[in-house]
């Protein structure tokens, strides 16, 4: 359970409402959630995360819970993800398989990139400009020398979420 330490009572509690998921589950035909995120090759997370296990000693958690809200709508997907733990270019691949050949019309991350070194952050964002992303908005864990880059580069492309603000899309 990722690192939840559940009572078996508890764990029965919420038998019948929480679905465990490995590969993409569907709503509708127009709203699913990723499931596990599978990493892409080359963009593999910039940092490493732990839980303790029931002893209390620490393990290194392959964030394979990992998931993606996907929203399809006449203008393309929106993908929401509160962090890339697994990497925000896995992320879209993963929101791009469960639709094929359909663009991103937003994505709105956490993308963990507040630890990555600048050539790392280059990196995935030379690839994000390349995915066909329409709008990118960063958050939280992406970091702000991050988020400035991804201004810099995708200009407005590049949405700055600010607190008190809303958004339609």
């Amino acid at each position: 359970m990722c690192g939840i330490r559940w009572s078996d009572e508890q764990k029965e509690a919420l038998e019948g409402r929480m679905h465990l998921t490995d590969g993409p589950i569907f709503m509708n035909e127009n709203i699913g959630i990723t499931g596990t995120v599978p990493l892409t090759e080359g963009f593999e997370p910039s940092e490493k995360f732990y839980y303790a296990n029931l002893d209390g000693n620490p393990v290194e958690d392959d964030m394979s819970h990992e998931q993606c809200l996907v929203i399809r709508e006449e203008t393309g997907l929106y993908v929401f993800s509160g962090c890339c733990h697994r990497g925000v270019v896995s992320a879209i691949e993963a929101a791009k398989a469960m639709f094929d050949g359909e663009k991103i019309a937003l994505l709105v991350a956490g993308m963990h990139l507040y630890e990555a070194d600048h050539k790392t952050r280059a990196h995935v964002i030379n690839r994000l400009m390349q995915m066909d992303v329409e709008k990118i908005m960063p958050v939280h864990c992406t970091g702000m020398e991050a988020i400035c880059e991804l201004k810099s580069m995708l200009r407005d492309r590049c949405i700055i979420a600010q607190a008190g603000r809303s958004y339609e899309f």
